[in-house]
């Protein structure tokens, strides 16, 4: 039994790390590749409880930093 436990367990965790890994390859290509299915981001907050969607442009990916830059329209009245 505690051998399927971790072997389950260590299989989760494989997955996720693919996955992660799998996404940063993608979000770092985006960011230069301008027919990339991934450059143009839907970005979502939360405003008063609803969410408030964007259209956002994948610019720049700073994996050491954990950082991703967005280009906006500055004239967009969700900039103001």
């Amino acid at each position: 039994m505690l051998s399927i436990i971790i072997t389950v367990v260590l299989e989760i965790n494989i997955n996720k790390l693919s996955f992660f890994n799998n996404a940063k390859k993608v979000l770092v290509r985006a960011s230069v590749d301008r027919k990339s299915d991934a450059r143009n981001v839907v970005v979502s907050l939360l405003d008063d409880g609803r969410p408030c969607s964007r259209i956002m442009v994948l610019r720049k990916v700073e994996l050491d930093k954990m950082a991703l830059f967005f280009f906006t329209d500055k004239n967009s009245k969700k900039c103001a």
